[in-house]
C-alpha cells in the first residue's frame, strides 16, 4: 500500500512542467470518473445551464473557458480565499475553498461534486507551488486552463455532432 508520505515525496521530485501536466491529467481523470458514476446512478441528467452554453458562439466559449474563467477564479479562489483561509484555518482551508468553488459552479449535483474535487487539486497545487517557490498563480492558472481545454474540447465536439 502506498502511503501519503511516498506520494508527497514523488510529487516533490516532479519538475514544474511535469507537475502541471500531472495535475491536469488527474483533474480530467477525476472528472471523468465522477461523470461516469453519476451517469450510471442518475439517467438523463443534464446541467441546467448546458442549453444556455450550447447557444453561445464557439469563440466565446473558448475565450470564457480557457482564459477569463481560469483567470478570475484563480485570483478569487486560490489567491484571495485560499490565501486568507490558509493563514487562519490551515487544516480546513482547502476544504472550505473547494466547497465555495463547487457551490459557485452549481448547475447540477454532478458538477458540484466534480468541481469540489477538481478544486482540491487546484488548491493543493497552489500551496505546493508556493512551498516549492514556483509561481503559484501561474501554476494553478495553467492547470485550470488545461483542464478546461479538455472539458471544452469534449463539449464542442459533442455540440458539433
Amino acid at each position: 500500500m502506498i502511503t501519503t508520505e511516498e506520494i508527497e515525496s514523488k510529487l516533490l521530485t516532479l519538475t514544474f512542467k511535469s507537475y502541471v501536466f500531472f495535475s491536469i491529467a488527474l483533474s480530467c481523470l477525476i472528472s471523468f470518473l465522477i461523470g461516469l458514476i453519476y451517469n450510471l446512478l442518475i439517467v438523463n441528467s443534464q446541467a441546467i445551464t448546458e442549453s444556455d452554453v450550447s447557444k453561445m458562439e464557439t469563440w466565446s466559449i473558448i475565450l470564457l473557458s480557457l482564459i477569463i474563467a481560469p483567470l478570475f477564479e484563480t485570483v478569487i479562489f486560490q489567491t484571495l480565499l485560499l490565501g486568507f483561509t490558509h493563514r487562519y484555518l490551515p487544516k480546513y482551508s482547502n476544504l472550505i475553498v473547494s466547497l465555495l468553488f463547487a457551490v459557485n459552479h452549481f448547475s447540477s449535483i454532478k458538477q458540484i461534486v466534480a468541481t469540489f474535487f477538481i478544486c482540491l487539486i487546484f488548491n493543493y497545487s497552489y500551496l505546493h507551488a508556493k512551498e516549492r517557490e514556483w509561481n503559484p498563480f501561474l501554476t494553478v492558472l495553467l492547470i485550470h486552463s488545461g483542464y478546461n481545454l479538455f472539458v471544452t474540447t469534449i463539449f464542442l465536439s459533442s455540440k458539433a455532432l
